[in-house]
């Protein structure tokens, strides 16, 4: 979400993310936060930046990507081999 007077929401998919940057701008550092910045599939730019989270919780982000692709990643294959079990299964 941003905006004051025009509000803009943006939702972007754990699958369309691609990288996940933790930032520590210098004057964010007395206070303990940083940006926490995801590059989205297709874009050029940064997708969204979420501005001034605690290092724990932007880890903790980045852990659950990176956790949700890896298991997306291992159904994928599994998928792919109980077609061709299926195709061969029906041609014979």
């Amino acid at each position: 979400n941003k905006g004051v007077f025009k509000k803009e929401r943006l939702t972007l998919k754990f699958g369309r993310v691609q990288n996940v940057n933790i930032a520590e701008p210098f004057y964010f550092t007395p206070v303990n936060l940083v940006n926490c910045i995801f590059d989205a599939a297709g874009s050029v730019s940064q997708e969204v930046v979420l501005p001034g989270v605690t290092k724990v919780y932007a880890q903790q982000m980045r852990k659950q990507i990176f956790d949700f692709k890896a298991q997306q990643q291992q159904e994928a294959p599994n998928t792919e081999q109980s077609e061709t079990d299926t195709i061969e299964n029906s041609l014979s």
